[in-house]
């Protein structure tokens, strides 16, 4: 399904094994042979065949080297490629993602459930008569999964769990044995299966910081706290940036807001310069790395687990702040100003205190249903 940037790398890899269709996220696919194939990251809409991405070297970019292995050799894939999502906010966006194949023709669908660049996040499951695999390298453990439609879980841990160097695999046992023959041993994930993980020698460090993450999550609450933990965090920096566009509308997100990130919102200023300066004053009051992907520009904030509720409030702060700075050319508000931004501030209050930041504050699910 096409969803963003890193689903365009995924794409680009999954062409050099199989066969590919690609589907927007509204489940549209899109056929080859009428000059398009791959849909845009938002709504679907073709790109001309000449503006395809070139095909990623093995390994290269988030998706590349914890890829699923693909199907064995004749069967096909069905996986998903994108560009820049194009559709405002204000466009009707689906709300559920059903994608129909040929019966018979392809071995699994694969979507990548949160993109890091675009600061989208799949708010629902994909619908669809195949296995389905999903990247999940940047929103691990940030949501309860829905087992029943999912095929294949694999994720780099390097955003949400420990170090680079580990990646994990959920995968049913049904799915194992159809690796290429050409697959790399490391890769096939029958013989990690049967090597039980230890095919080589494992990388200790990141294992280890792994053990302590995971230990922590589960003593926090697990994941219904860590989810609960994001969304209020999200509620902040909405609530901040909408309070900020009250001075002057220096803030703009391109995508609907049930398909937002929680995980990485992203968003653009109204002109370069903004976002230059805006990088800055951000540098100077301690936030830092917050330059969006490369390929996207703009600000990317990242809400990753171990990032401290403390600096979330913060960056909201300044997110206000700035706005307020860059309307009044340095100056303060006007008086009208304070008094609009007086119930955007009780606004922002009330996201900070409704959702639950505590373990105490949420239900603990015992058992496998945790995860």
């Amino acid at each position: 399904m096409a969803s963003g940037h890193w689903s365009r790398r995924a794409i680009a890899e999954a062409r050099r094994y199989g066969e590919v269709a690609v589907a927007g996220i509204d489940g549209r696919l899109i056929a080859d042979g009428d000059e398009t194939n791959e849909g845009d990251a938002a709504r679907g809409h073709a790109i001309p065949r000449g503006e395809r991405p070139a095909p990623a070297a093995f390994g290269e970019g988030a998706s590349g080297s914890a890829a699923p292995s693909p199907a064995r050799s004749g069967a096909a894939s069905s996986s998903p490629a994108s560009s820049r999502p194009s559709a405002g906010p204000d466009v009707p966006w689906p709300a559920r993602c059903a994608i129909e194949v040929p019966a018979g023709r392809f071995a699994y669908a694969h979507f990548t459930s949160n993109e890091t660049a675009d600061g989208l996040r799949f708010p629902v499951w994909p619908e669809v008569a195949l296995p389905l695999a999903a990247d999940m390298t940047s929103d691990l453990l940030s949501r309860p999964l829905d087992w029943q439609r999912l095929g294949l879980v694999y994720a780099g841990m390097q955003k949400t769990v420990c170090a680079p160097g580990l990646a994990l695999v959920v995968v049913r046992r049904s799915l194992l044995g159809r690796a290429l023959a050409c697959t790399p041993k490391v890769m096939n994930y029958a013989a990690l299966a049967e090597a039980d993980s230890r095919l080589c020698t494992p990388p200790v460090p990141a294992v280890f910081v792994a053990h302590r993450m995971l230990h922590w999550i589960e003593a926090e609450g697990g994941v219904p706290v860590m989810a609960a933990r994001l969304a209020r965090r999200h509620a902040l920096v909405q609530a901040a940036l909408a309070e900020g566009n009250m001075h002057g509308q220096p803030y703009r997100q391109a995508l609907a807001p049930a398909w937002r990130s929680p995980v990485n919102p992203c968003f653009q200023l109204s002109d370069v310069e903004g976002c230059d300066a805006f990088l800055a004053a951000a540098e100077t009051a301690g936030l830092r790395d917050l330059g969006g992907h490369p390929a996207h520009g703009g600000v990317r904030v990242s809400l990753y687990h171990g990032v401290r509720d403390d600096a979330v409030e913060t960056l909201a702060d300044f997110l206000v702040t700035f706005a307020r700075h860059r309307s009044q050319g340095g100056r303060g508000p006007c008086a009208s100003a304070v008094r609009v931004n007086a119930h955007a501030a009780a606004d922002r209050a009330a996201a900070r205190a409704a959702i639950p930041t505590a373990a105490a504050d949420v239900p603990v699910v015992k058992g496998r249903d945790r995860t």
